[in-house]
């Protein structure tokens, strides 16, 4: 006899994949819409298009961006994350500790007798090579390393470039250097009441009122302050409105990777930078090489904002001149701290 089975256990007996299911799809079509007939009918759009979109529209889609896997994943490849080509050298900056002064002399002695210590680069060696040692985003007043008997114009400027076989004997030989510093009579500007009270202006960016009541400007220079004013007065209100510096606190610091090759004729710069043309611009000048034969790489930037518009071009270069100078290839990248002060 067939055994009798409960109605729960009678549904295991069932293929639940042909059965007739209630449909879980559709569509929507939307006719045009109702209005009075006339010109405005014909230069309605037509909204039978609809009929034929799919389920899914770009519209209010977001856009995956192209690396977005790797950055999720931490599969990006930085700058700092290139695997370094055989023998190459990591740098590490000599850096002015005051400002205001003259840069006398630097005896790098002490720093050669540690070991891995390969070369000690600095505007000495920029004269070697046939280069320029001269810098500049627009206006070209900076330096790739600042030449003895020059005035020291900020904390931070670049002396020289130290490159080891290793990072850490790098950075311990560059604060073995040895830097003397003479006296300055030029007072230090660090605020715009400094600047003013020393006259220190852009004069190439002044601007003055060159038309129109030209004397406006001097007639309100001369008016009171404005106590009680009726519509339509001028008002005057005089004050001082302090802001404080901002940094441009990207997540990945300046690095650069420089590789020479072909009977140390070219470059090949792999860098963190917003500036590719600058720094292939610089990298040729500061180092005496034709700037069709140096080749600037930029593979992604973990942050930027502008503060690598040109800000990067300086590193490139100290890396340059140390790779053209020892032939090997030279990595330098910079230290919070660094960056911070040297930016």
């Amino acid at each position: 006899a067939v055994p009798d089975l409960s109605e729960d256990e009678i549904s295991g007996m069932y293929n639940f994949l042909s059965e007739e299911k209630p449909s879980f799809s559709g569509s929507q079509a939307y006719p045009k819409p109702k209005v009075a007939k006339g010109l405005e009918e014909s230069i309605l759009p037509n909204v039978d298009c609809v009929r034929g979109q799919g389920a899914v529209d770009a519209v209010g889609v977001a856009t995956v961006h192209q690396s977005g896997a790797l950055h999720c994943t931490g599969e990006a490849q930085y700058t700092d994350d290139i695997p370094p080509p055989p023998g190459t050298l990591h740098g590490a900056l000599i850096l002015a500790t005051t400002s205001g002064v003259t840069f006398e002399s630097m005896n790098v002695e002490p720093a050669l007798k540690l070991p891995g210590i390969v070369k000690i680069c600095s505007a000495d060696d920029i004269s070697a090579l046939g280069g320029k040692n001269v810098l500049g985003p627009i206006v070209h007043d900076e330096t790739v390393f600042l030449p003895i008997g020059a005035t020291v114009g900020m904390v931070g400027q670049v002396l020289g470039i130290v490159v080891a076989e290793t990072l850490e004997s790098a950075e311990m030989a560059a604060r073995m250097v040895e830097v003397k510093y003479g006296t300055g009579d030029e007072k230090v500007v660090m605020s715009i009441e400094n600047a003013i009270e020393a006259g220190s202006f852009y004069e190439n960016t002044r601007h003055k009122v060159t038309r129109g009541d030209v004397t406006f400007m001097d007639q309100l220079r001369s008016m009171p302050e404005s106590q009680e004013a009726k519509v339509g007065d001028i008002v005057k209100v005089s004050g001082t409105f302090h802001s404080g510096a901002q940094e441009h606190f990207y997540l990945e610091t300046n690095s650069t990777l420089v590789i020479p090759s072909e009977g140390d004729t070219n470059l090949t710069i792999w860098c963190s930078t917003q500036a590719a043309t600058k720094t292939q611009k610089f990298c040729a000048s500061s180092t005496g090489t034709p700037a069709s034969k140096v080749v600037c790489r930029v593979k992604r930037l973990g942050g930027g904002f502008g503060g690598k518009e040109t800000r990067t071009v300086f590193a490139s270069c100290a890396a340059a001149v140390a790779a053209k100078c020892t032939g090997r290839p030279v990595r330098l990248t910079l230290a919070r701290n660094v960056d911070m002060l040297t930016t």
